[in-house]
């Protein structure tokens, strides 16, 4: 308002007109161009728009201006008139008058000023807009950065930095101590160490409430008013940012207060959410220690330590408390809750080392469910652990062999423990292992022998008390009868789909014998252990079906090539084989088949080859039409295949050597022979010496003595 106007210069006055004039000579140059002349200009002279009007027009000189009535002009006079009607004093309401140069001057500053505040004000938005941006980005593209600063926000007031893994922590390592520490200073340091974990998960609340109220008030609403699913999700999320911070959550909220209720939906999802947290975040890969083990008389002892300590410890005590739960509803009367419980175990011990003899323990006792998929699951569960973790081999086989001889256990979970251990993979670096399986399979067979045994020996005794009360004459025929068969079906109804064949539970004892094949290739025994049950293997050959016997054969030709000693007991028992009519009808006809050339194939013995050879053409021969096709070409296919190997084609292109001995005897004077005796025994040596296809030995055959005559008998028969 003070400052005077200062006067223009020539130049800047010249300046001033050719600005002024310079919306008009443009105008004059476009009519000209467009072909218009002066005149037009002239009568467009009036039509400029406010934005060419001159700054000399705007700044209060025109070209022509209207007179103003007088009538519409105001007086100061009528002003203060005015003014007094109003009860102001005119005198002090007087406005001062200013010249217009003045006012066009105040006017130009002030709409500077205006517009410097305004660009100030928007570089000064920008500016907020920018920083606003900055902070939204690390959200959007990077979410470890906003992490990050909550952490930091958290950090000022917070002794351990709230972490997903509180045990990537990194702290001093103390040494342990040798010292005993009395166990009333042990009670007192954990009461401390207790009581800073609670302040530590105060502070960390309050710290998390002020920085996000919305959210606290959001999860609250959840709590309260969520279903069952909600409430679970949101309780994981709040302990998945810290689990040291959060363990009231952890063991109040979703411990204590869903897993152990009643309601078996709400205690599953709760277990599986805590298996989640475990496997993912609270647990490390080794195990808990409790908080008394730790080196609490150190002087290198600081704060964090008890804290991390004492968490440890009670982290331990609930794992241990979920286990104990997870066990009761392993036993729950719905497959569903047993089922996925056994899948939370399974992860757990695969996932973390903590408790894995007890997990272990409740895994392997799945395979006794009265569920046959549970049961079949739980095997392929323990073979998907021993891929994971094969170091485990021998443990978990331990833990099977438990089960396997524990007492009034049922046929069927000792079937599905025998099939999970033949199916374990086996090498070279395996002996151990191999080892341990065979002695479980031999033990397998004791019990099984000796409860066919047992069996036997009961039915005599049945036996003999029926001939007894036959003898007497008594009415009590039909009782005992009943009886027994009550008894039979009492015994038949536990077994389930397991079929006892012959007395021996035929699916039993060939996965048995099938288990004890694979691993015996892979073990390192002595020879001791299996002289030891060489008896009981041909007591299975002789009590088992065909398929079992050709199983029980294999292996002891298995173990007896090994050494390079076949006995002749074994060669005796296959060469019985082979009058066998369940061979006609059995499913392991190749097996027997390659058993018998492999066999063969290993004889020193020409002769007991030769009889093999004779017998293998007869049980071709005189079946009676029993016989299929298949199992008579590959008989006689191995038949051929043994006469090239061993170069015994005279067999069969050359008949035998009759030699006939001259016999002189004495005769009397009526023609009658003398010394009959010594005739007959003549006789007999003649009978002795030839083909005898009956003897139960293939050595004493005398197989030599003859060709294949059977074949010419083969040629009639027709299929």
């Amino acid at each position: 308002m003070g400052k005077k106007k200062t006067p223009k210069t020539v130049d800047e006055a010249a300046k001033s007109s050719d600005t002024a004039n310079a919306p008009e000579k443009i105008l004059l140059e476009n009519i000209l161009a467009l072909g218009g002349s002066k005149e037009d200009y002239e009568l467009l002279g009036d039509v400029l728009s406010d934005n060419e009007v001159p700054e000399t027009e705007k700044s209060g000189k025109p070209k022509s201006k209207k007179k103003k009535n007088s009538s519409d002009e105001i007086s100061e006079s009528d002003i203060q008139k005015y003014l007094t009607s109003l009860g102001l004093n005119p005198s002090k309401s007087k406005i001062p008058v200013v010249d217009d140069s003045q006012i066009d001057l105040e006017v130009d500053q002030d709409e500077n000023d205006d517009n410097e505040s305004y660009e100030s004000e928007i570089d000064a938005e920008e500016d907020e807009g920018e920083n606003e941006v900055t902070e939204k980005k690390p959200v959007q593209s990077n979410p470890q950065e906003a992490s990050e600063s909550k952490k930091s926000f958290l950090k000022s007031n917070l002794l351990i930095d709230p972490q997903q893994k509180w045990y990537s922590i990194a702290l001093d390592e103390i040494p342990p101590s040798e010292t005993q520490i009395p166990e009333t200073k042990i009670a007192e340091v954990f009461e401390k160490a207790k009581r800073l974990l609670d302040e530590e998960t105060t502070r960390y609340d309050k710290a998390k409430s002020s920085k996000s109220s919305s959210d606290r008030e959001f999860v609250s609403t959840i709590l309260k008013s969520g279903t069952v699913t909600d409430k679970v999700s949101a309780v994981t999320l709040l302990i998945q940012e810290s689990p040291l911070h959060t363990f009231k959550l952890l063991e109040n909220n979703l411990f204590n207060n869903m897993a152990t209720k009643k309601a078996r939906r709400e205690a599953v999802l709760a277990i599986d959410s805590i298996k989640d947290i475990m496997v993912d975040h609270a647990l490390p890969d080794r195990k808990l220690m409790y908080f008394r083990d730790r080196p609490l008389n150190s002087l290198k002892v600081t704060t964090q330590h008890l804290i991390l300590w004492v968490f440890e410890d009670l982290l331990k005590k609930m794992y241990f408390n979920l286990l104990r739960l997870m066990e009761e509803l392993s036993k729950d009367t719905l497959p569903f809750v047993r089922n996925k419980i056994m899948g939370n175990t399974f992860e757990l011990l695969s996932g973390k080392p903590e408790q894995e003899q007890n997990l272990l323990a409740l895994l392997v006792n799945k395979l006794g469910d009265t569920d046959r998929k549970i049961a079949s699951r739980c095997v392929y569960l323990l073979s998907q652990l021993l891929t994971k973790h094969p170091n485990m081999k021998l443990v978990v086989i331990s833990e099977v062999e438990q089960l396997l001889f524990r007492q009034n256990l049922q046929e069927r979970a000792q079937y599905y423990a025998i099939t999970f251990l033949n199916q374990i993979v086996l090498s070279s670096k395996d002996s151990n292992v191999a080892n341990k399986l065979i002695q479980i399979y031999f033990d397998m067979f004791q019990g099984l022998v000796g409860k066919k045994k047992d069996e036997k020996v009961e039915e005599k005794k049945v036996e003999k008390d029926r001939h007894r009360d036959r003898r007497k004459g008594g009415n009590n025929k039909k009782k005992p009868q009943a009886k027994d068969t009550k008894r039979s079906k009492e015994s038949t109804e536990g077994v389930g789909d397991i079929t006892a064949v012959d007395g021996v539970d035929a699916k039993m004892m060939g996965a048995v014998l099938t288990g004890v094949n694979r691993a015996f290739p892979f073990s390192k025994l002595e020879d001791e252990i299996f002289d030891k049950h060489v008896n009981t293997l041909f007591t299975v050959v002789h009590i088992g079906n065909f398929n079992t016997s050709v199983q029980a054969l294999s292996l002891i030709f298995q173990v007896q090539s090994s050494r390079q000693s076949l006995s002749d007991r074994y060669y005796r028992t296959l060469y019985e084989t082979l009058l066998d009519s369940r061979l006609y009808y059995s499913s392991k006809q190749a097996m027997y088949l390659n058993l018998i050339f492999r066999s063969l194939k290993s004889d020193t013995s020409m002769n007991r080859t030769r009889a093999f050879i004779k017998r293998c053409v007869q049980s071709c021969v005189y079946t009676g039409g029993t016989a299929q096709v298949p199992l008579v070409c590959g008989m006689l296919f191995l038949v051929s295949e043994v006469l090239k190997e061993k170069g015994l084609w005279g067999m069969v292109i050359l008949p035998e050597e009759e030699d006939e001995e001259e016999v002189f005897e004495d005769k009397d004077e009526e023609g009658n022979a003398v010394n009959v005796s010594e005739g007959n025994e003549k006789d007999k040596r003649k009978e002795a010496a030839k083909y005898d296809g009956r003897k139960r030995d293939p050595l004493y055959a005398n197989a030599n003595l003859t060709c294949l005559w059977e074949l010419v008998r083969k040629r009639k028969v027709t299929f």
